[in-house]
């Protein structure tokens, strides 16, 4: 594992009802190691439907939400590849 500054996968979203931005989901690791971008993103999509409950993912359409991903570091340089599953999400 390589030490970084901040890498994150995080969902942001409109709330339908007041029209405020809103973080849904911020999930933030310390290193980068093979599959972790694919963890952080399952990890914010499972803090997604917790958010929405009963409606699951779909429920997260109201809320126009947006995947972000980031990273800041000097000493590593990023490539990753999403699995199936991730990806049929």
């Amino acid at each position: 594992m390589e030490l970084v500054n901040t890498l994150f996968a995080s969902l942001v979203g409109t709330d339908p009802f007041t029209g405020v931005d809103i973080t849904i989901a911020n999930c933030k690791s310390a290193y980068w190691d093979e599959g972790i971008v694919q963890q952080l993103i399952n990890q914010a999509l499972d803090e997604g439907e917790k958010f929405v409950g009963a409606d699951g993912l779909e429920g997260l359409l109201r809320y126009n939400v947006t995947l972000n991903i980031g990273l800041t570091s000097s000493n590593v340089w990023p490539g990753f590849s999403l699995d199936t599953a991730t990806i049929s999400r």
